[in-house]
């Protein structure tokens, strides 16, 4: 009789152990979930202000500002960058609350103004995110492009059609960047999303 009991007992605790993995494994999964959208919201949300910011004083800059780093420099100096960054004056960067850069650069070309947020310290799956999120349309938000990778935002803007492969524009039907495409570029763990501007005619 007590082997049996015993038996059963067995089995019963083999079968709790058993439910109890499966839902500790189901929440971490959701844990994880939830964290990498947490990630996501955030780094979206400071790129976001860091643009707005960075439109309302384009038109104010001097050509003594169309520099890299000026940009960032600048809002600083104006106080003008979103409240909860923190400014790297010496290495000319904006830091959140995750361990996250994002470098603020201007072009100019054909008399008109251009800025570019490069956000790095991303890990694939915030890079993936970040890169394939909709950021809006030139008409709507004045974002020209996005690309994963730190190319030459001078050589995009200067070519016609764009053709990087890590790149997608705006008015492209390929836009928002392809999961696909940002799978491809997104590989290692400091990946850099670049968000390209419109900023002002001088």
């Amino acid at each position: 009789m007590k082997i049996s009991e015993n038996g059963r007992t067995m089995i019963e605790m083999l079968g709790v152990l058993a439910i109890v993995a499966v839902v500790t494994v189901g929440g971490l999964g959701v844990v994880s979930k939830a964290i990498r959208a947490q990630k996501k919201g955030q780094v979206i949300a400071e790129a976001t202000n860091l643009a707005t910011a960075t439109k309302k004083l384009a038109c104010q800059y001097s050509d003594a500002y169309d520099s890299k780093g000026a940009y960032g420099q600048f809002l600083y100096k104006s106080e003008a960058y979103p409240k909860g960054l923190t400014y790297s004056s010496s290495d000319k960067y904006y830091t959140g609350s995750l361990d996250v850069k994002y470098y603020i650069n201007a072009y100019k070309k054909d008399g008109f103004r251009y800025f570019y947020i490069k956000i790095s310290g991303l890990d694939d799956d915030v890079c993936m995110d970040v890169a394939t999120n909709d950021w809006g349309r030139y008409e709507t938000t004045g974002i020209i492009g996005v690309a994963v990778g730190s190319g030459d935002f001078k050589s995009f803007m200067s070519s016609d059609s764009g053709t990087n492969t890590a790149a997608v524009r705006s008015n492209s039907s390929t836009y928002p960047m392809p999961a696909a495409t940002a799978a491809n570029n997104c590989a290692d763990d400091n990946n850099t999303v670049q968000l390209w501007y419109a900023g002002c005619s001088k």
